[in-house]
């Protein structure tokens, strides 16, 4: 699960999917939205904003969707689908 990679291990994690990805593959991906990172139980939560995801994934993806989105709560999550260039 996403949420719980670190800022660093979410951009190599990204890396790795574009890899294996043909040309033109799709990815799409659903974070909890924010600037919050916490520990629960030894497990990390890392919350994105969207200009973070737009830096994290555009170098190696299209952008074709990336907006939030309720989860639980009025735009508690984002959205985001992607194309490998």
């Amino acid at each position: 699960m996403l949420q719980n990679l670190t800022n660093e291990a979410l951009q190599l994690s990204i890396k790795k999917q574009s890899s294996i990805l043909n040309n033109g593959g799709i990815v799409f991906h659903s974070f909890w939205k924010g600037e919050e990172c916490y520990e629960i139980k030894n497990a990390l939560f890392n919350h994105h904003l969207e200009e973070d995801l737009d830096e994290f994934f555009s170098p190696q993806f299209e952008i074709l969707l990336l907006e939030a989105y309720e989860e639980m709560e009025e735009d508690d999550s984002i959205l985001f689908i992607g194309k490998k260039n």
